[in-house]
């Protein structure tokens, strides 16, 4: 397996229980869009942090979720079998993009 990782930011300016309500969301939007194929789980480990898991049948992996004073951050760690034609650069890359597009739309 490989191993991809992330890290993506966005900034914010909503009260804190406006932003966890968006991280939430934002969660959502992953479970059923970029990883629909491996259950999602979530759960807040402290009022700033939220903690996720995913494993499917190609790849398993986590990472948090961090909303700090005007930005919020996502990093991702993730061990997936790619194809033979995929570097795990353009995985990164893709995980990347998908990432921030989900947090462009909610914050």
């Amino acid at each position: 397996m490989d191993r991809i990782r992330a890290s993506v930011e966005q900034p914010h300016a909503f009260p804190e229980d406006e932003a966890r309500r968006r991280l939430e969301a934002v969660c959502e939007s992953l479970r059923t869009g970029m990883l629909k194929s491996y259950p999602l789980t979530w759960k807040w480990v402290d009022p700033a942090t939220l903690r996720f898991d995913f494993k499917g049948e190609k790849g398993e992996g986590g990472g948090t979720a961090r909303l700090e004073q005007g930005r919020v951050r996502i990093d991702l760690d993730a061990r997936y079998t790619l194809p033979w034609y995929a570097t795990v650069g353009l995985a990164e890359m893709r995980v990347r993009d998908e990432l921030a597009k989900a947090l462009r739309d909610r914050f």
